[in-house]
Formats: structure tokens, C-alpha cells, sequence
């Protein structure tokens, strides 16, 4: 490659970059090899039968210099018998391993990174293959160094996880119908964490070595082990039985779950080695830290439920559960839980003999009732606690230590309660060839937990959380299927066809926020959960002249900073190209008024973050030995603006230096040549900040909503009379693939809408399409 002169010292010349590097192809590998192996052993007598599986799976990661490693490895076993015609015993284990190994930022968060300054007139590398880090001619870094972490290898993480399940279940047959069950469980998980930042060395001129300097690349070893410990005791009397056409069944039971978890942290500086990693190479004096934390959390219940129908014709059930809960302080631990389900099989009346064989089935159902919630990610929230803290200072020859106090907790808070009310239908038509399944619903979610009303600034310290909020969601969910056969040459040809549907829309239906200030809260009465408020943008100026009169008849300065004070000489200004903000309340200027969901000027709700119209589909097929399967999945509409830092989405607009720009990018970009881009004028960090861009408005939210192929299978299976020769009762193999194509309304096909409606900057370690080629033996 012809390097470029930068400049010539003692007579040397120092070559520095080359003029058009491919940093993209450098550090990303477009091929992730990955192997899963599978064994299952399964026999026994009429008495005993086990079931033996094992699985190993290995999988490359897409970092092209010392590419991440993600590896599991599982192995399952289960032995049931019968001890006495009256009592089985069953017992099942499962042990299971994995370890992600990658170079660079912890858990091989390099993608953010690798976006920022991978500038293609550097090169990551000298001819003499030492690092590129700072240079003469610039002095930001490439990728922020991570280039050279990811190539030496010595900065990485290396997570170990290990997960050991164990379940013993008896069942007793105590009379007829009569049945006790009783289950015990119990998961151990451990993880081993190494996260290590070593020092690193980059170079400007041959034989000169500069050591890299910055928080990255602090020579730093820090582990975590974390261990959890949960058991789970089940124990249920149950009752089955048919009279005179009656069925009656029902159960009462008991259960308990308890979970304890312990962590710790350890870190020491300044290890004396870039390949062996112990504490024991550590500095012991200084930069030494030791950190841990235990807690522990239960829950016990109380169930029951009766059912009963008629000749499978009318059907009806009623539970109750009685639930408490350590997460509560003990007045507020326990709750009660009723519902009810009814259910009506037409199709079984004997007025509907005549036509059962083309309608198939007619079923009405549905049900009311309730369950809790507990689930909240502290498991002391109702206590105050005290962090012990030292200071580096010395008082009376001894270290200071003092505690902090958290922020006050309301503590008489209690479970969330939902209520949940479903009208339902099932209806089959031609010997249930074609069956269709619908759902109507209306969930309350009662007493929220969720941060109070605002509390004076006098107060010092955030609202604490209450059962201060209800939320009412309204949903539906459909499912259509068609499954017949018919035979082609011949040959049984089989095929299905199913789509499903579902949508819901959440409500806040009361909060304490009367005026709906959003300083005050986010919720309010009748906000939709998910709403985006944002700017309305008509357009893009089409002249100087037109971006000054309206610059000079309607107030910018809030929303355009960056182009009425920031910018300077020509580019001073509202101009030809920059986006025309509308002053939708009439005020003369472009502002969000006071803030609260009556007035916040010319905001409004433009989108919705929620996924909407969420479906899946799926098609099967199969003729002859030959088998054909294919899963899609989709949204049909979701928004999100894209963050600061979307460079595959903004481009320049975001960092005029990112590291990857769009192809044809430019195309999109307003230019006197082309007035109707979809991109206004090209401003660096438009994006960023409060400048304008930053704002969020309806031109440049995106609908994320797509539809994936998520999987498409292709198999053949040997003919039997061929494969029996052998020995052996089945051979099949197949083709898979995931993720193949994606259709989506997503104004980027450099970003996926899957992963950007969950993290708007995309800048994120991506999907994979993955092409697998597997071998199924039976013997």
C-alpha cells in the first residue's frame, strides 16, 4: 500500500496513515462460525424410564482481531418410576455452563466506540505494526484506542456463568381421583467475572514507544463472583372425576419460593503483567477496593380452584389465591386473589349435529379475575438503608467513616393488583381444518408503584414510590390457522398456514397530577403510555429570503441555538434547507409553553413508543421425505427519534467526524441541487444537544415497524427402508436459517428496527443472520 510522507526527522522518513483505509473491514468480521452439537439417550421398562440430552454450542463473535467467544454446554437428565402402583417418584437435573470471552470494553461494548473517530485517512497501524493512537496531524484518538484492545488482545472480559437445576417430584394416588403432588426445586447459579484493563503502547516515529494514557486504559483487574441460591416447595391435593356425565375437579395447595443471592467485587491496580492476570501481581497499598452485598427474598401462597362442566359442554371454574410477600413490611405483606372463567361449547348442543362437519366448533368463553404483582427490583424497598463510606483522610491517625443515609421510602406500600377481564371465542370450521381463536380484554392494573406526587424542594430527596397510579389497557388478540393434506404424485402432501394478531393501548386512569405538569410528573390522568410529544416541521425552507421573513416574524432562538447563536458568519441564521419549525399555538415563537399536557406550546403528541399490531406468521410444508417451515414476526407501527449519537442514522448531523457514513448519504442531504431532500441543511451536531435537530419533531421520527423473517427451514429425511438397512431408524438433514430478510419502514437499511426501538442510538452489537446446516440421527 503507498503510505504516506508525513514528515522527515534525522533524515527518516515517518509514514503515518494511508489515504483511504477500510477501518470497517478491520475491525468487524462479516462471518460468525458457529457449531451445536446435540445427543439425546432415551429407554426404559414399563415401571422406569429415563431421558439423557447433552448440548454443546460454540459461537465467534464479529470482532476481527481477537474475535469474542460465546460457548455453552449443557447436559439434562430425568429417571421416572413407578415405586408402587401408588407413587411415582421423578427426578430431573439440569446442569448448564456458558462463558462469553471478548477483547476490549467490558462485555465487548466496542460497537459505540468503533463508531467514534475511525477516520479512513489513519491507518490503526505503522508499517513497523506498532498502534496508531494520537498523531501529529490530529489529535483525536481512533476509535477512542479500542482499536488497539481489541488487537492485543491484553483488555477483555471473560464471564463465566454455571447453573445447577434439580427437581424431585412425588405423586401419590391416595383414592380414586384423588392425587397428592408435592415438588421440591432448587437452582444454585454462580458467576465468575474478570474484567482487566491493561496498558497499552502506540507509537509516531520509528523506535519511539509512548504509553497510552487515559481512564480506558487504567491497569486495572477487577472481579465479580456472584452466587444465588433459590428453593421452591409445591404441594397440592387434587381431585379429578366423571358421574352421570359431570366432571368435577379441583386442588388445594400450598407454596413457598425463597431466594438468597451474594455478590462481591474486588479490584487492584497497577498488575505487573499484561498476560497474567491475580491479584497476588497487584499493588496491595493503593487503588484497592473490596466490595459485597447479600440479600434475600420470599414468598409464600395459599391456592385453590374448583372446575366443573357438563358433558364437556358447559364449563366453569373459580380460583383463589392467598399471596404474601417479603418485599412488604409485614401488615402490608399479604393479599387475596379471586377469579372466575365460564365457558359455553355450543358446537356440542345437539341442535348443532347437523352442521358439526363444516362447523367444526363453537366455543364462548370468558373470564374475570385477579393476581398481584411484587415484583419489585428491590427486595428491601420498604426499609431506609445506610451505606458506610470512608474518606481518604486521616482524623486522629485513623480513617473517617461515616454513613449515608438513602432517601426516605412511603413504606406502607402493598401489592399491585390486576384485574382481568377477557371475553373470548373459538370457532373450527371443516373437521378443524381451519380453526380460529380471539380475544377481547380490558386489564386494570390497581395501585401502581410508581413515584408519588411531587413533594416540596424543602424536602430533599425524590418522591418515594406508592401505590399512587392506575392504568387501564385495552387489547385484542387473534390467531387463524388453516392445516390440511391432500396427495401430490402419489405422496401425502401436508401443509399449515397460521397468523396471529394482537394489539393494546395503555392508559393512566388516575394519578395525583392535576394540572398534568410534566416538572412535576411524566404521568398524568388519560396519558397513553409510551406518547411522544415533539415539534411539527413544515418542510424545509426554500430560500434565504423566505428562512430570514419567517426568522423574523416567529421566535427560534429556543429550539435553533446552535444556528441563531452558535453559528457564525454565512451560516448565522435561519437559511435555505435548515427545517421550518411551526408555531402551531400562534404565540410568535417556537417554544413548549408551560410544560403541562394542556399547554406545552407547540408540542404534540406525534408518535407512540409502544409496539403496535404486533403479528407473527408461519407456513409448513411437507412432501415425501421433504420438509419446509418458515416463522415471520413483525410490528406494525412503533416510533422513536433517533438519539444524539445515531450516526448510521444522522450522519454528520450527529459528529461531522463519525466513523461510518451511510452510503449515498449525500443523496439525502439538501443541496441547492437538491431542494426536497429528506435532510436539511448539513449542520455539524444538529443532532447533538439542544440544537435543533435534537428537538423532536414529526419529520425525522421514525416508524420502526418491520417484518422478519425469523426463521426458514428446509429438511429432508432419508427414506426408512434405506436408513433401516443401517440400523438405524431415522437420518434427516436440513437447512436453517434466521434472520434472513427484513422489510421494514425504517428511513435506514443500515439500522435494525428490531434493536433501535429498544436503544435509539444503534449504535449496539447487532443482529446476526445466521445459516445453519444440521444432521439429525435416530437410533
Amino acid at each position: 500500500r503507498p503510505w504516506t510522507v508525513i514528515k522527515n526527522i534525522g533524515g527518516v522518513d515517518q509514514y503515518m496513515h494511508y489515504a483511504n483505509f477500510d477501518w470497517y473491514n478491520y475491525l468487524i468480521s462479516n462471518s460468525r462460525p458457529t457449531w451445536d452439537n446435540n445427543l439425546s439417550i432415551t429407554g426404559g421398562t414399563q415401571k422406569l424410564n429415563y431421558f439423557v440430552s447433552a448440548n454443546y454450542h460454540t459461537e465467534d463473535g464479529i470482532y476481527k482481531q481477537n474475535t469474542d467467544r460465546f460457548e455453552t454446554a449443557n447436559i439434562r437428565a430425568r429417571i421416572s418410576g413407578d415405586i408402587k402402583d401408588w407413587f411415582n417418584l421423578t427426578v430431573t437435573s439440569h446442569l448448564y455452563h456458558s462463558r462469553y470471552k471478548a477483547p476490549g470494553l467490558e462485555n465487548g461494548n466496542n460497537i459505540a466506540n468503533y463508531t467514534f473517530h475511525a477516520m479512513p485517512f489513519l491507518m490503526p497501524y505503522n508499517p513497523d505494526g506498532t498502534h496508531v493512537f494520537s498523531t501529529p496531524i490530529i489529535a483525536q484518538q481512533p476509535t477512542d484506542g479500542v482499536h488497539i484492545m481489541t488487537a492485543d488482545g491484553n483488555t477483555f472480559t471473560d464471564d463465566k456463568f454455571k447453573r445447577l437445576t434439580t427437581s424431585v417430584n412425588a405423586t401419590f394416588k391416595l383414592y380414586k381421583g384423588l392425587t397428592l403432588h408435592a415438588n421440591y426445586s432448587f437452582r444454585y447459579d454462580t458467576q465468575d467475572k474478570v474484567v482487566r484493563t491493561a496498558p497499552a503502547e502506540y507509537s509516531t516515529e520509528p523506535g519511539v514507544i509512548i504509553p497510552v494514557t487515559g481512564d480506558l486504559f487504567k491497569n486495572k483487574l477487577r472481579q465479580r463472583n456472584n452466587s444465588e441460591y433459590y428453593h421452591m416447595v409445591d404441594a397440592y391435593l387434587s381431585y379429578d372425576n366423571t358421574f352421570n356425565h359431570h366432571h368435577i375437579r379441583g386442588l388445594v395447595g400450598f407454596n413457598y419460593e425463597q431466594d438468597y443471592q451474594k455478590n462481591l467485587y474486588s479490584t487492584m491496580m497497577d498488575i505487573q503483567s499484561n498476560n497474567l492476570n491475580d491479584f497476588n501481581l497487584g499493588n496491595h497499598t493503593e487503588g484497592v477496593s473490596l466490595e459485597g452485598g447479600q440479600y434475600e427474598w420470599a414468598l409464600e401462597s395459599f391456592f385453590g380452584r374448583v372446575g366443573y362442566d357438563w358433558k364437556g359442554r358447559y364449563l366453569a371454574e373459580v380460583n383463589l389465591r392467598w399471596d404474601a410477600s417479603s418485599r412488604f413490611r409485614r401488615d402490608k405483606r399479604a393479599a387475596v386473589f379471586p377469579s372466575v372463567s365460564a365457558g359455553w361449547r355450543v358446537s356440542e348442543e345437539p341442535f348443532f349435529a347437523p352442521i358439526r362437519n363444516t362447523f367444526s366448533n363453537f366455543k364462548i368463553r370468558g373470564s374475570f379475575g385477579s393476581l398481584g404483582n411484587q415484583a419489585i427490583s428491590s427486595p428491601y424497598p420498604y426499609i431506609q438503608t445506610l451505606d458506610l463510606l470512608q474518606q481518604n483522610y486521616l482524623v486522629n491517625g485513623e480513617f473517617l467513616t461515616y454513613a449515608s443515609v438513602s432517601a426516605p421510602t412511603a413504606g406502607n406500600f402493598t401489592w399491585e393488583t390486576v384485574v382481568h377481564g377477557n371475553l373470548g371465542l373459538d370457532l373450527g370450521f371443516f373437521n378443524n381444518r381451519l380453526t380460529f381463536a380471539g380475544d377481547l380484554y380490558i386489564r386494570d392494573t390497581k395501585d401502581m408503584l410508581v413515584p408519588g406526587k411531587t413533594l416540596p424542594g424543602v424536602y430533599g430527596a425524590a418522591s418515594p414510590k406508592e401505590n399512587a397510579a392506575d392504568l387501564r389497557t385495552k387489547g385484542y388478540e387473534l390467531t387463524l390457522s388453516w392445516n390440511d393434506k391432500f396427495n401430490l404424485a402419489g405422496k401425502p402432501f401436508t401443509y399449515g398456514v397460521s397468523f396471529a394478531l394482537g394489539d393494546n393501548i395503555s392508559k393512566i386512569t388516575k394519578y395525583d397530577n392535576p394540572t398534568k405538569d410534566f416538572n412535576v410528573s411524566q404521568y398524568y390522568e388519560g396519558m397513553t403510555i409510551g406518547e411522544i410529544w415533539g415539534y411539527k416541521i413544515d418542510g424545509l425552507f426554500k430560500t434565504d429570503e423566505e428562512a430570514a421573513a419567517y426568522q423574523a416574524e416567529i421566535d427560534h432562538s429556543l429550539i435553533a441555538k446552535n444556528i441563531l447563536q452558535t453559528a457564525t458568519g454565512k451560516y448565522k441564521g435561519l437559511k435555505a434547507g435548515d427545517p421550518k419549525f411551526v408555531d402551531l399555538d400562534g404565540n410568535g415563537r417556537i417554544d413548549d409553553g408551560e410544560k403541562t399536557a394542556n399547554n406545552r406550546g407547540d408540542m404534540r403528541v406525534i408518535g407512540n413508543s409502544r409496539p403496535r399490531y404486533n403479528y407473527s406468521g408461519s407456513i409448513n410444508l411437507g412432501w415425501n421425505g421433504f420438509d419446509i417451515s418458515a416463522f415471520f414476526q413483525g410490528v406494525g407501527r412503533q416510533h422513536r427519534y433517533p438519539d444524539g449519537n445515531a450516526m448510521l442514522f444522522w450522519g454528520g448531523y450527529a459528529r461531522p467526524y463519525s466513523s461510518f457514513v451511510p452510503e449515498h448519504f449525500l443523496d439525502d442531504v439538501w443541496s441547492e441541487d437538491n431542494p426536497d431532500a429528506y435532510f436539511p441543511k448539513l449542520r455539524g451536531y444538529a443532532a447533538q444537544g439542544d440544537r435543533h435537530l435534537a428537538k423532536v419533531n414529526n419529520r425525522y421520527l421514525q416508524n420502526t415497524a418491520y417484518c422478519r423473517l425469523k426463521n426458514l427451514t428446509v429438511g429432508y429425511t432419508l427414506p426408512v427402508d434405506l436408513t433401516r438397512k443401517a440400523r438405524i431408524d431415522r437420518v434427516r438433514v436440513y437447512f436453517s436459517g434466521d434472520n434472513l430478510v427484513t422489510w421494514t419502514a425504517l428511513k435506514s437499511k443500515y439500522i435494525d428496527p428490531e434493536q433501535f426501538s429498544t436503544d435509539g442510538s444503534a449504535r449496539v452489537y447487532p443482529f446476526a443472520k445466521t445459516f445453519s446446516f444440521g444432521l439429525d440421527i435416530t437410533f
